[in-house]
């Protein structure tokens, strides 16, 4: 179920997707301030 690394980046593991997930619904709070907190690009917390 999880994704294949590329040549530039590391793929966001399962794990960390559903808890990003989790986290939002939980919280409510902006996408920006959630990827800061995961370390992770905007584009992935959308």
């Amino acid at each position: 179920m999880g994704r294949m690394n590329t040549t530039y980046l590391p793929s966001v593991s399962v794990r960390k997707r559903v808890a990003i997930a989790l986290w939002k619904l939980a919280t409510g709070i902006e996408y920006r301030t959630i990827s800061h907190l995961f370390g992770v690009g905007l584009s992935t917390v959308f």
